[in-house]
């Protein structure tokens, strides 16, 4: 995992515990390109197979932005000079009308299982972050209505519903300090 500009390896690994979901990640922060490299793993700890909604949705594959199976484009979120990185089903937005809404892909984790993950990301915007983290949601298979299994080298994906925004719960690394280039505790 490389950037093009001098940039500081750092990983982390935290844990949903109602979940039995482990997460650890790699940042790789480019601040003069502001691209941010991910590299993660999921590991199910648990004996319920999960819904992990790292995948994108039905509209960035119509579009071509990422293949069947890989890791779709997380969402960025700025508070203050905190920028978060999200794989998350967002509520529908009520204000407008959607001829096509951004139907949720869910991949499926057996129980004692692992996926990797890769991204890049440049940071949109002007913000200069102090602080990064990446978030995924996640929901035990079964807690909400999905449909259209599709195998993939990747894993069994799962077209979801909105339901799932409600039931979705989220697994993040802890902050990466872009000055110290490290994790925080």
């Amino acid at each position: 995992m490389t950037s093009s500009d001098t940039a500081t390896v750092a990983a982390s690994t935290t844990a949903n515990a109602a979940l039995s979901l482990e997460l650890s990640a790699r940042f790789d922060y480019a601040p003069a390109s502001r691209i941010v490299a991910v590299e993660y793993t999921l590991r199910n700890r648990g004996d319920a197979a999960l819904a992990v909604f790292d995948r994108g949705d039905a509209n960035s594959l119509a579009a071509d932005l990422h293949k069947l199976g890989d890791v779709g484009l997380p969402r960025m979120r700025v508070e203050g000079q905190d920028v978060t990185l999200e794989h998350l089903v967002q509520p529908l937005p009520t204000d407008i009308d959607i001829a096509s809404p951004p139907t949720p892909v869910a991949l499926e984790l057996a129980p004692g299982a692992s996926v990797d993950g890769r991204f890049r990301f440049v940071l949109e915007g002007t913000v200069i972050p102090k602080r990064l983290r990446m978030c995924i949601g996640a929901m035990r298979v079964g807690d909400a209505y999905m449909e259209s299994p599709e195998q993939t080298p990747a894993g069994k994906l799962w077209t979801a519903s909105f339901e799932v925004v409600g039931k979705q719960q989220r697994v993040c690394t802890q902050w990466y300090d872009v000055e110290r280039a490290a994790f925080e505790e």
